[in-house]
């Protein structure tokens, strides 16, 4: 792509010469740890592509003005991979905002995730700005918990920790993988993360002025019995998708981050909600507090057809084992101009077709696209909607499938992988 906007401007495709102007952009409009970062997605992300950065120079100067970069990612909802296009290091220089830059960035981008064929398109944006191009909130992102260290219990003099913590490196990296994968939660979305994600995410030790992660393993004698990530923001250090066989060994975890923390500077801990509720409830007593309402991701799905197909082992999965396990016929979802028929055999999801609205008498459930996209997401039920949303419709013989189908899913995904 290389295309003249007027006054001197030119979006295109990036090349690998304008990786310094791009990382001089970077550290203009962000930071030095955004810097880090982006350098880090060029060089080292295996499966990044040119191809899947934008930039809007100024012939006038050769400066980057504008930028915006694809990251392929995946998605796991309830156990389904969703493949998703991630919209990374947005940004303008100042003196050239409020001229339709972004808005001619994003219109290559989401053309790019289509030739990826990337199911969901995702970005972690400033409040309201994304909705204007069809995104939607639709996951949850954030809601971390401060846990002031004077408030973690100190280790009494007579006792070892039971646990200890080890940075994950590339000789442990394939064990840590593995029990990741094994202890994998339901009815939550979480982030696909392999050797390519840990090759760029990983470039250095955690620190305040960074993006870095760093993984750990809990380890109780030689076996591994938890896992959880660490990364700095705005000051602090975020301890993230804490998973333990024994969440008593929470605090022993606690303590030893804290340490971590200390070393840093004094930085605080935030723990973002651990998809265990046990783990959760150790959290909350030790800082005397309930987590906060989350933030939430941007979602647009191209294709709501493709989304459910794809999607469709899982919907089998949902009706097993209920009133409904045996359901045979089609469920007609309606977005007051396109429709899509939910076909099921004896229980098991066949395929989705999509079509046209025909009308209130033609579908069993009806919504905005917007209120579509949060239903299918999980990030509302049906219920939840219909409390705000006056143009949510749904057959009384419909609504128990519906709430089996699309139940809340739990969310809490970090940005930058």
């Amino acid at each position: 792509m290389n295309r003249a906007l007027g006054d001197g401007l030119v979006l295109r495709t990036a090349a690998p010469e304008d990786l310094p102007a791009i990382l001089e952009h970077i550290l203009a409009v962000h930071d030095e740890g955004a810097v880090r970062l982006t350098e880090s997605i060029y060089k080292r992300m295996a499966d990044f592509k040119l191809d899947d950065s934008f930039i809007v120079v100024d012939s006038k100067n050769g400066k980057v003005i504008s930028h915006v970069l694809l990251l392929p990612v995946t998605w796991v909802i309830d156990g389904a991979e969703i493949s998703a296009a991630q919209m990374e290091v947005v940004g303008t220089r100042t003196e050239y905002r409020n001229r339709g830059l972004i808005r001619e960035l994003n219109a290559a981008y989401e053309k790019r995730a289509l030739q990826r064929n990337s199911l969901i398109w995702v970005i972690a944006g400033i409040p309201f700005f994304y909705k204007m191009f069809g995104y939607e909130y639709a996951a949850s992102l954030g809601g971390g918990l401060i846990v002031a260290s004077q408030l973690i219990p100190d280790l009494k003099d007579s006792e070892s920790e039971p646990v200890g913590i080890v940075r994950v490196n590339k000789k442990n990296l394939d064990r840590f993988l593995r029990y990741r994968g094994r202890h994998a939660p339901t009815h939550t979305i979480y982030r696909k993360l392999g050797t390519i994600e840990y090759d760029y995410l990983d470039y250095g030790n955690v620190a305040l002025d960074c993006y870095t992660y760093n993984f750990f393993i809990v380890k109780e004698v030689d076996a591994i019995v938890g896992s959880f990530s660490l990364r700095c923001d705005e000051g602090v250090l975020n301890l993230a998708e804490l998973r333990l066989d024994n969440p008593q060994h929470t605090t022993s975890v606690l303590r030893q981050v804290s340490t971590i923390a200390t070393g840093l500077g004094e930085a605080c801990i935030r723990v973002l909600p651990p998809d265990q509720e046990a783990v959760r409830e150790v959290v909350m007593a030790t800082a005397r507090n309930h987590f906060p309402k989350p933030y939430a991701w941007y979602v647009k799905i191209p294709s709501v057809a493709s989304f459910l197909e794809t999607m469709g082992p899982v919907l089998s999965k949902r009706l097993k084992g209920t009133e409904y396990g045996s359901l045979t016929g089609s469920l007609i979802i309606s977005s007051y101009g396109d429709s899509y028929s939910l076909r099921f055999e004896n229980g098991a999801f066949q395929e989705v077709t999509e079509g046209k609205d025909a009308g209130a008498a033609r579908y069993d459930v009806a919504l905005s696209p917007n209120s579509l996209t949060r239903l299918i997401m999980g990030y509302e039920t049906l219920d939840e909607l219909q409390l705000h949303e006056p143009d949510v419709f749904c057959k009384a013989s419909a609504k128990p499938i519906i709430r089996l189908l699309f139940p809340r899913v739990r969310a809490n995904i970090e940005p930058e992988y």
